[in-house]
């Protein structure tokens, strides 16, 4: 059962520069920390600061859900695992403000979040 998920990024920061983009690899564990192969779990996708949601997929070639942000939401999503991993891609966004740590969350089912920071 998973009950957890590791967020790996492919890099360890963002620009806010409305052109630097990021993947972030999602795993889902069990309670010992262990990758739970057959965990197809709906997760929920949220991100604040200076970036947003691009799209998102699992790997599944059935796949045929929506892969990116509708309308003007592009701060949240969901997906689903396939073989308990997902992939998402955050773009970082100009501001006007100044920077902030861009923070990604998922939260499983059952209710447990997982946070990954970015600079």
């Amino acid at each position: 059962v998973a009950l957890s998920a590791k967020l790996v990024a492919s890099i360890n920061a963002i620009r806010a520069d409305g052109q630097e983009m990021m993947g972030v690899e999602i795993t889902l564990q069990d309670s010992h920390g262990r990758y739970v192969p057959d965990a197809c779990e709906d997760l929920k996708l949220a991100v604040t600061g200076n970036a947003e949601l691009l799209g998102w997929g699992n790997g599944d070639p059935g796949f045929k859900a929506v892969e990116r942000p509708q309308g003007k939401d592009k701060q949240h999503g969901e997906v689903v695992s396939f073989m308990g991993n997902a992939q998402v891609i955050l773009r970082g966004v100009n501001s006007t403000t100044k920077k902030q740590i861009v923070v990604f969350s998922v939260t499983l089912p059952n209710g447990k979040t997982s946070i990954l920071k970015i600079k």
